[in-house]
């Protein structure tokens, strides 16, 4: 894939005309520079924007193109792409649809046709699909799995934008994640990229784990506390309640009129204590009657002991008075034989009265003994329900305690297999990495003879296994300085360049801001080296740069980076900056 030019539906608008090799964009100024009106407002940052733009990338508010004064913009980009010339149109009022003008037979995603607009028309999704096939090779068996490369990503190590993308050689913006990171490099280096995504796969996993055992801890878990040695105790002990309330519960017999029975057994009860009572009242009733009858047995004092006593008191005891003594006598006599037949007769109806209950006693006696019988022998339904209640909870418990248990072996034995995978995960990957020395090493060869070409000095390209992954890192002698540590992305970069060449990109993208701070001698070494690759390996290298930084003095006289720069922005007038006018 090459760039052939850059343009927009605006008259000043500076157009850009790519070629092979080396393209430089200069921004030269003319005016007392300041912080606030420096070269940066020419477009050389717009221009990076505008590329990636056009590549169905950046449409979010606050990158260039989407302002509201390019509301009625639209940029074409025209390139080779599936060895066919296409123009892509990316419109800023709607950037999720890219007007297609070519030969894009050979696309994978065809575009659509809009007869409203005789257009054809890619969503910027399928352009990145359609680039991810064309640049990288990436189709749904490589992009359909988890952590997999991403076209975004892997344009992002060939056209880097902002200043946050040149501090690492392995990473392209600042917020790019490890995972990100690892698959997209491993992917670029020829190395076995789905080890870098199993990696992640097995961190998140871990990552799960680890909250489980923080949650368990802080008891946000309940299901996870205690250990295993106490469930298992506390299993034993209901294991053996449960037991016991299920025989009782399998001996329990519902009887369909417990209650009524229950009823009559409580009325007889209650019946034999009145009676029972009654007879106690009767008995002592007799007693009672029986002691007063013996009081009656003596018939009082008799006439001679009455003439006696009138005798010694020399008192005349007349005739009428005997007669009338007699008469009194009798009258007791028969009184109280009267009270003793009467007493007699109420013993005698008492006594009846109590064989009569005792009778009854027994006869309730064993009717009550029947009914009890049967409650004994049987159950209420709603004692039964409630045995069944208590078996149940019983049976809940149990199984909670259980599942306790079997949450903690799970838990435990995730952490084990986690670990178990990890180290497997390992030691496959170092195989895969001896496997793949021989593009391992072209990489490392390149790097060191990239940084060699800048520093009379190899430099190292460090590619390691981990128990955590791939780890990447650079070495270059006074790699503390600034300068030192931009030219290990651009070394980086050209090796990437360098390895991809034959495949696809054919084209290295850099801002001006890789060469702030660089040493003026490493940045025309650099330049030459860049420009001289580009033409070896029939690649574009395009670059922006400030004409005061542009190091033209200490180029080779044959260097490619000698050649006229494609586009020369000035502040001398508003026509001269890219977009051609000033904005508000």
């Amino acid at each position: 894939m090459r760039f052939l030019r850059l343009s927009a539906n605006q008259p000043s608008f500076r157009e850009v005309t790519f070629r092979e090799g080396f393209n430089v964009l200069v921004a030269e100024r003319t005016k007392e520079s300041t912080k606030k009106d420096s070269r940066n407002g020419l477009g050389k940052s717009t221009f990076i924007e505008l590329m990636h733009f056009c590549l169905g990338r950046g449409a979010q508010r606050g990158q260039v193109p989407v302002v509201d004064d390019l509301r009625e913009w639209a940029f074409t980009l025209e390139m080779h792409l599936f060895g066919q010339r296409v123009a892509l149109t990316r419109r800023v009022d709607d950037p999720q649809r890219i007007a297609v003008n070519g030969d894009f037979r050979s696309w994978p995603v065809q575009p659509t046709w809009d007869a409203g607009v005789s257009t054809f028309f890619v969503s910027a999704a399928d352009l990145r699909d359609n680039i991810a096939r064309e640049f990288f090779g990436l189709g749904p068996a490589e992009t359909g799995v988890k952590y997999s490369p991403t076209v975004g990503s892997l344009l992002g190590y060939f056209s880097r934008r902002g200043r946050d993308a040149y501090t690492s050689p392995f990473e392209h913006h600042r917020r790019q994640t490890g995972w990100d990171t690892q698959v997209n490099v491993a992917f670029l280096l020829d190395l076995n990229w789905q080890d870098a995504a199993a990696w992640q796969v097995l961190k998140d996993e871990k990552r799960v784990l680890d909250g489980l055992g923080r949650a368990v801890k802080e008891g946000i878990l309940p299901e996870y506390l205690g250990t295993e040695g106490a469930l298992e105790t506390e299993r034993v002990r209901l294991a053996e309640e449960l037991s016991a309330q299920e025989e009782r519960l399998a001996a329990f017999r519902v009887h369909e009129s417990y209650r009524e029975i229950e009823a009559e057994a409580s009325a007889l009860t209650e019946r034999l204590h009145q009676l029972s009572n009654a007879n106690f009242s009767d008995r002592n009733a007799i007693d009672l009657y029986q002691s007063a009858s013996d009081e009656e047995v003596s018939p009082g004092p008799s006439k001679d002991q009455v003439e006696g006593v009138f005798e010694e008191l020399n008192l005349y005891f007349p005739d009428q008075v005997s007669r009338r003594f007699d008469q009194v006598a009798e009258f007791h006599r028969k009184v109280v034989a009267n009270r003793r037949e009467y007493l007699r007769t109420e013993i005698q109806r008492l006594e009846g009265a109590i064989r009569g209950r005792e009778a009854e006693i027994a006869r309730l006696d064993e009717t009550r003994a029947g009914r009890m019988a049967v409650l004994q022998s049987h159950g209420a339904l709603e004692e039964f329900q409630l045995l069944q209640g208590l078996t149940t909870d019983l049976r809940g418990a149990l199984r909670d305690v259980e599942a306790r248990i079997e949450r903690l072996r799970e838990l435990t034995e995730a952490r084990r297999s986690h670990a178990d995978k990890m180290r497997a995960l390992e030691a496959g990957a170092r195989q895969r990495y001896e496997e793949l020395r021989p593009q391992r090493d072209s990489a490392i060869r390149l790097f060191n003879s990239n940084t060699e070409a800048l520093y009379e000095s190899p430099g190292r390209l460090i590619i390691d296994v981990t128990s955590t992954g791939f780890r990447f890192g650079v070495e270059i002698e006074r790699a503390r300085s600034a300068g030192v540590s931009n030219m290990k992305v651009f070394c980086f970069d050209l090796t990437l360049m360098q390895l991809w060449h034959s495949r696809s990109p054919e084209f290295l993208l850099h801002d001006s801001l890789l060469y702030d701070g660089v040493d003026e001698r490493q940045k025309a070494l650099s330049l030459d080296l860049a420009a001289r690759e580009a033409d070896r390996l029939r690649w574009q290298y395009i670059c922006t740069f400030n004409s005061d930084e542009f190091p033209t003095g200490l180029l080779p006289a044959d260097s490619p980076a000698c050649a006229e720069p494609i586009l020369t922005l000035t502040d001398a007038t508003p026509a001269g900056t890219l977009l051609g006018r000033k904005f508000s």
